[in-house]
């Protein structure tokens, strides 16, 4: 999966997509999903736009270490969610409505790629404020799982450097809010 570098489990997903000869492990229902409406789009969580940091931790089954990274870029995490999801709906993946329980908002979907394997995801998205967020995702694909979390950070106002080039990263010496 190298060369992915969108934060979150839906660069994960695109990541994992385009990985050839793999079928999934049935995990959600798909009888019965549907692809998410406007509305449900519309219930994501929002998030400030800004410098962010997204910290990564993700272990694959068979018991391998696991592996982490840390990545700051300028993000709008609430439109790159939109952004994906639609990039998912339009590739024909199923998602199972989105819910929403106080600050937790939980989604699973299915997404075959075009060599017929089939990715089933889990994601679990925890609000702690319009500048934090927790993201827990699981990913199923043929008879590897793989798990990841997320914590990801607004860090403050992105430079103007940064907003030339979106792909710019900051110091790690930027204050936190």
């Amino acid at each position: 999966m190298a060369g992915c570098r969108l934060p979150g489990v839906l660069a994960l997903l695109a990541c994992l997509l385009v990985t050839p000869g793999r079928g999934a492990e049935p995990t959600a229902n798909a009888a019965g999903a549907a692809r998410p409406s406007p509305a449900n789009v519309a219930a994501l969580p929002q998030f400030r736009p800004g410098l962010w940091e997204y910290r990564r931790t993700r272990i694959n089954s068979g018991g391998r270490k696991p592996q982490t990274a840390t990545v700051r870029k300028c993000s709008d995490p609430t439109a790159e969610f939109k952004r994906k999801l639609a990039e998912l709906q339009g590739r024909g993946c199923v998602f199972e409505s989105l819910r929403q329980e106080g600050q937790r908002y939980e989604a699973s979907w299915r997404c075959t790629a075009p060599d017929g394997a089939v990715l089933a995801m889990r994601d679990s998205i925890t609000v702690l404020s319009d500048t934090s967020y927790q993201n827990e995702s699981e990913a199923f694909l043929s008879h590897e799982a793989t798990h990841s979390t997320i914590v990801a950070i607004r860090l403050g106002d992105c430079s103007a450097a940064s907003r030339q080039d979106p792909g710019v990263t900051a110091p790690s010496n930027r204050p936190r809010e």
